[in-house]
């Protein structure tokens, strides 16, 4: 079971605060790798809902607990929701991985590279050798491994809108070298600097939670449609 997303989300709840972010982009001129093998397992386990910051900002600590334990029963209520609609964040996310690697022009496969710990790629990857590729499968000339932090929030919106973040590390198989380590966030306002950021448009929501998780064939359409937006944008960092 993956860790939630926690750079990208947690600032979702902070209007004030924006991280930034130093990528490697990825160079294909001088790159001569023709396969690709994608790790399984890119998309966090549940959905993550966060609504504004109230309790948290109004009674510190103890109200951050309680914040918590409401954002946590909703992601609880938002994900069997969105299973009722059969919404697979997964395999959204390895369809549109593989599809839009394979029409650049790469060999791409999804691997299963065995059990790993999962948390932000972005910028630590590139101090950090991940160990997450010793279980991958020869053969390919580069291991892509993906993470991808999904959900709804109203945290800097007045509607409840998809919030996604994605974060891709491409390693070299021959020695390990970090070819790409890069990002992109989709959202009502950017939470991140120094990478793509899609902006949803504000009009488009559900004025409560309520109406999100009961609406669960509109939601997984709205939610679907701003994976798909993102991946597609993360994917064309190599091509």
């Amino acid at each position: 079971m993956l860790t939630r997303l926690t750079a990208l989300f947690a600032a979702l709840s902070l209007s004030a605060c924006v991280s930034a972010f130093e990528p490697v982009k990825f160079d294909r001129a001088a790159t001569p790798i023709t396969s690709i093998a994608i790790s399984k397992d890119m998309a966090y386990d549940r959905p993550s809902a966060y609504g504004g910051a109230g309790a948290s900002a109004a009674f510190g600590a103890i109200g951050g607990i309680a914040a918590a334990a409401v954002a946590e029963d909703r992601a609880t209520k938002l994900d069997a929701a969105l299973s009722s609609a059969n919404f697979d964040a997964e395999k959204l996310l390895e369809e549109v991985f593989a599809s839009e690697l394979s029409g650049a022009g790469f060999e791409v496969s999804v691997e299963d590279f065995g059990p790993r710990p999962k948390n932000s790629l972005a910028g630590a990857s590139i101090k950090i050798p991940y160990k997450s590729f010793e279980g991958a499968p020869k053969g390919a000339d580069a291991y892509l491994d993906v993470v991808m932090g999904w959900g709804y929030s109203a945290a800097q919106s007045k509607l409840w809108v998809p919030v996604v973040g994605i974060d891709l590390n491409l390693v070299s198989a021959t020695d390990s070298k970090v070819l790409a380590n890069d990002g992109v966030g989709y959202g009502p306002k950017q939470f991140r600097k120094g990478t793509t950021f899609i902006l949803h448009d504000e009009s488009l929501g559900f004025t409560s939670f309520e109406e999100l998780a009961s609406n669960p064939e509109a939601a997984a359409e709205m939610l679907t449609e701003a994976i798909r937006k993102t991946a597609q944008a993360a994917a064309s960092k190599i091509k």
